[in-house]
């Protein structure tokens, strides 16, 4: 977790490191060892030294433990909706986008086709020399309102076809909601190892705080995914 965990009173990146305790016992002078991971925030960002008014270091243990509770309850949450309703809900947010971003590229070309048909007639006038500005001017501002106004219809072509697609959409938030839904068994039962990976599907950032006070920042791919379903308590 040491890649994904930072200081969140400075901003630094925290190491995984081991402090090794060392005693004898009263009772028979044995020596007594204990190897305690910790995290320790390295009070520098970027490779410069900067200011902490934080612990210098935190229990590995009991940052770990946190986390998977939160990520744990998360992804229960997750699992425990109906495939269908996730699948439906998410297809009709995705629909809206782009029906949102077809109607925004139709709003586009038409003011483009404004200004082409206002620099045209500004054209005419230069020619006749009843314009302000020179007609070469004119012209290269013409050329690249043509140019702006071919690349959205094409944008548009493109976004036009990917509406009237919904079997591909659907298909696409299926391979979605497949990646994500059948985490939590992973995350309950994997090794250590499948349980570090499956953190780097879905946290972006660890920031820890005294008194072990977490903000865990989830990967916009995955919070994206979970808007409107549940929400990161």
């Amino acid at each position: 977790m040491s890649g994904l965990t930072y200081c969140a009173h400075c901003g630094a990146r925290m190491n995984s490191t081991i402090h090794r305790k060392e005693y004898r016992r009263k009772r028979d002078g044995s020596l007594y060892r204990r190897d305690v991971r910790l995290y320790r925030c390295n009070a520098s960002v970027d490779g410069e030294p900067t200011a902490c008014d934080g612990p210098r270091t935190y229990h590995a243990e009991r940052i770990e433990a946190a986390v998977k509770t939160a990520i744990s309850t998360l992804l229960e949450q997750l699992e425990a909706l109906p495939a269908e309703t996730i699948l439906e809900y998410k297809y009709q947010i995705a629909l809206q986008e782009r029906r949102d971003a077809h109607r925004a590229a139709q709003q586009y070309l038409s003011e483009k086709e404004r200004d082409r048909e206002t620099l045209r007639g500004e054209v005419a006038r230069a020619i006749r020399g009843e314009s302000s500005f020179g007609v070469p001017l004119l012209q290269e501002l013409l050329q690249g309102t043509e140019v702006e106004i071919d690349k959205t219809r094409e944008q548009l072509y493109e976004l036009e076809a990917r509406l009237q697609n919904g079997e591909q959409l659907r298909r696409e938030i299926e391979i979605k909601q497949r990646k994500y839904c059948g985490l939590n068994q992973i995350f309950r039962s994997g090794t250590l190892e499948e349980q570090k990976m499956l953190l780097a599907i879905v946290v972006q950032r660890i920031e820890v705080r005294r008194g072990y006070e977490l903000n865990i920042q989830l990967l916009p791919d995955f919070e994206r995914f979970l808007d409107g379903l549940i929400e990161m308590r």
